[in-house]
């Protein structure tokens, strides 16, 4: 999301205003032909939010991929830019349904917009790769329809707030606090792009806020408010597979961080840069990251969690040793008896277990191909992970674990077992097929086709398996104005 300052939002909102009059008498009209360009773009109703509510009105830039769909939809390039010149007339007085049909006819090679296309992301040491095929549909029955504009008239109601001109006190901090706070709990047991929206909604009014004070406690609170809410947001768009938006996202939360000198949030967002380097194949750069967070992390759970994905990194690269220490170390952290706000008190999504440990000791000695060390961390962390209360669990840490499992067993020539380990994975909901679970299946089918099982039946049938539940996975689409 993009943010002017008012003159020059001021100028392009106008403009777009007046493109808009010359094309479709009202904005229902332009949000409903903008809406045929593309049928994986969002509901009509909530584009018309956007463009009636946001867009127009200047409070909003449209993102990139919109603002280059509406310049081509009212034929006013570089519209946004202050570049236009002259907005002409149209040539005839068509309907809005057939101007929306020959925008559409004149757009055969339209970008991907941000409800369309999750980015493809392989890694370089095992073709990991996420697949996009569908797009879940949200559905519009009566009973959706009503959530969807409660939600509408709450986001509203809280941005209006916000933006006001009155003051605020403590409490109104409180409120993000305990916000940020609910969502981090709540984050497994939540669909993604509802995930998503209120992150964003909570980055946005405490980014609002931080313009409306000087007292430099409140400024610290709202920039670690917006921090953790930017962290949240790259944590779902990585779970939606949108890698490059969630690098762009932590990156955010990185600079929150340090404005809020909360040095255990610095030292979680760069772990998780540090988790994304690693699967996109840049061990050393996930290791630079991590070598960084080292010199600020808290002691305990913050560098327990750095020390474990610094494992996988250096099983990467090979280095046994280097795992066997890094494991150690962490392990060696996990037992001081310190207190983190934010991975042991705040926790859910912030939080990191003796559980996870073991979860990313298994991935590491996958990675070096050995499967029972593999499979003795990760069935141990499973064991652990099941004997927590249910309210303390993500089910994408426990089912990517099961896919773990499966690759250890397949690495040590137990197929049947692999299959087990796989049930309750094949049996998960579309809405539930994060891309932590898809890559490490794609990992799975990647060990299948080594020479040992080039004649095995039961391998291709496993491998087959893997390829139907992958490619029909539905991709999630990600909202506007991210």
């Amino acid at each position: 999301m993009e943010h002017t300052g008012d003159d020059r939002r001021d100028g392009w909102a106008e403009r777009l205003r007046q493109a808009r009059m010359r094309r479709f008498p009202t904005t229902w009209h332009a949000a409903k032909a903008l809406s045929a360009l593309d049928p994986h773009l969002p509901h009509i109703r909530e584009l018309h939010r956007y463009w009636a509510n946001r867009w127009e009105p200047g409070k909003i830039r449209p993102n990139r991929t919109y603002r280059e769909l509406i310049e081509r939809l009212l034929d006013a390039p570089g519209l946004f830019d202050g570049e236009i010149t002259e907005l002409t007339e149209p040539a005839n007085q068509a309907t809005p349904d057939d101007q929306a049909r020959s925008a559409r006819n004149h757009l055969p090679h339209l970008p991907p917009g941000p409800a369309t296309t999750a980015t493809t992301a392989r890694t370089a040491h095992s073709n990991w790769s996420i697949r996009p095929d569908n797009v879940i549909s949200a559905g519009h029955d009566s009973r959706a329809e009503l959530r969807r504009e409660v939600r509408m008239a709450a986001d509203e109601a809280a941005e209006h707030a916000a933006g006001s001109g009155a003051g605020f006190g403590e409490g109104t901090v409180e409120q993000l606090q305990g916000e940020v706070l609910r969502q981090a709990r709540s984050y497994a047991f939540r669909p993604l792009p509802e995930v998503f929206h209120n992150a964003r909604q909570t980055r946005d009014l405490a980014a609002k806020l931080t313009e409306r004070t000087r007292r430099p406690a409140q400024l610290a609170d709202l920039y670690a408010v917006a921090g953790q809410s930017c962290a949240l947001l790259a944590n779902a768009s990585f779970d939606m597979g949108y890698w490059d938006t969630a690098d762009r996202f932590a990156d955010s939360a990185l600079a929150y961080a340090e404005l809020a000198g909360h040095d255990s949030l610095r030292a979680w967002v760069r772990g998780r840069q540090a988790h994304l380097a690693n699967w996109q194949g840049r061990p050393d750069d996930a290791l630079n990251r991590i070598a960084d967070a080292l010199v600020y992390a808290p002691i305990g759970v913050p560098t327990m969690r750095l020390r474990a994905t610094e494992a996988r990194s250096r099983a990467l690269l090979g280095d046994r040793g280097g795992v066997v220490e890094s494991l150690r170390a962490a392990e060696e952290a996990g037992e001081l008896n310190s207190l983190d706000e934010l991975h042991d008190t705040m926790g859910g999504e912030f939080g990191y277990l003796p559980a996870h440990r073991e979860f990313s000791a298994g991935s590491a000695y996958i990675t070096l191909g050995d499967g029972p060390a593999a499979e003795l961390h990760t069935q141990r962390g499973l064991e652990l992970y099941e004997s927590l209360p249910v309210a303390d669990r993500a089910y994408y840490a426990e089912y990517g674990a099961r896919v773990d499992l499966a690759a250890a067993r397949v690495l040590r020539g137990d197929l049947t077992g692999a299959r087990d380990a796989l049930i309750p994975v094949f049996a998960l909901a579309p809405s539930q097929r994060v891309a932590g679970v898809l890559g490490r299946l794609d990992q799975v089918h990647t060990l299948l086709a080594a020479p040992i099982y080039r004649d095995s039946r039961e391998a291709r049938q496993l491998a087959d398996d893997i390829t139907d539940f992958t490619t029909t996975t539905p991709t999630h689409p990600l909202p506007d104005d991210h």
